[in-house]
């Protein structure tokens, strides 16, 4: 199956790709950061050689961005009759909040916000919300400008995805979001993600259905190939492979015009014949 697709400039997301009850979770979650000194719009193609359910997706950077973001997903092709639905089960150890951000200069280009042509309008903008998720419930909604979380300041959404990760499942957060120009305070608690792969609140319900460890969910093969040249490449598995992190690529860097191949394994310059 070919499904190209885009992310879109400086994307970053938080768990927010939601599939049905019955779907699998996905195989492998990776998520990519590109660093250009040129600041130049670029394209990355990223394709998939084994193990997807698509062939190619695109990387859009926009113009004057240094670093870019975007989180890869998907779950591995089979044509396997499914004969059950799969048991939706929480995964323990896992924390959320059901949001997807991206640079204001790419909300405003996919019409989620307008400027307001003040110097001091920066921050995440949050481009999705996932039904039923804490930040749902929290009144998040697509279009908010991310001022501060917990508090803290925040510039890209890196931040606040760091934020989430040092906190746990059921602990309160308080988020200041600017709505065209009014400041809204959405407060809530972090929740689990899901066999479903979606987010949920946790609650006592939740807590009652017998969890699922990371470990469990064991990687399976896969296979990326992309070609960033001039990128140097950081990437961040969450799930589906045998490294925690890697980085690799660069103008300055060895072997940079080689694609870069992205593995369960490892991150690396591609060999022959897997261009």
């Amino acid at each position: 199956m070919n499904l190209p697709g885009a992310l879109s400039a400086s994307m970053l997301l938080v768990p927010v790709c939601l599939f049905a009850d019955s779907s699998p979770l996905s195989d492998f979650r990776i998520e990519v950061r590109l660093t250009n000194t040129s600041e130049a719009h670029t394209s990355i193609p990223i394709r998939c050689l084994a193990g997807c359910d698509w062939e190619e997706m695109i990387i859009e950077c926009s113009e004057g961005e240094s670093v870019c973001h975007a989180m890869i997903e998907a779950r591995i092709h089979s044509d396997a009759p499914v004969d059950r639905p799969m048991e939706v089960r929480p995964i323990s150890g896992t924390v959320c909040l059901g949001t997807g951000t991206t640079s204001l200069e790419a909300a405003v280009s996919m019409g989620l916000r307008t400027r307001s042509g003040s110097s001091n309008e920066r921050g995440p903008v949050i481009a999705q919300v996932a039904e039923g998720s804490p930040a749902k419930l929290a009144g998040f909604e697509a279009g908010d400008l991310v001022t501060s979380f917990n508090g803290v300041p925040v510039q890209e959404g890196g931040e606040i995805l760091n934020a989430i990760h040092s906190m746990v499942a059921g602990q309160q957060f308080a988020a200041t979001l600017d709505r065209n120009g009014t400041f809204v305070e959405a407060r809530g608690s972090l929740g689990m993600r899901t066999t479903a792969n979606t987010c949920v609140p946790t609650d006592a319900r939740l807590l009652r259905t017998p969890s699922i460890t990371p470990e469990e969910l064991e990687p399976t093969s896969f296979k990326l190939v992309m070609d960033a040249p001039q990128w140097r490449v950081t990437a961040t598995c969450f799930r589906g492979c045998a490294w925690n992190e890697s980085g690799f690529g660069g103008r300055d860097g060895p072997h940079h015009h080689q694609p870069i191949v992205v593995d369960q394994n490892e991150l690396r310059p591609a060999m022959p014949g897997e261009q």
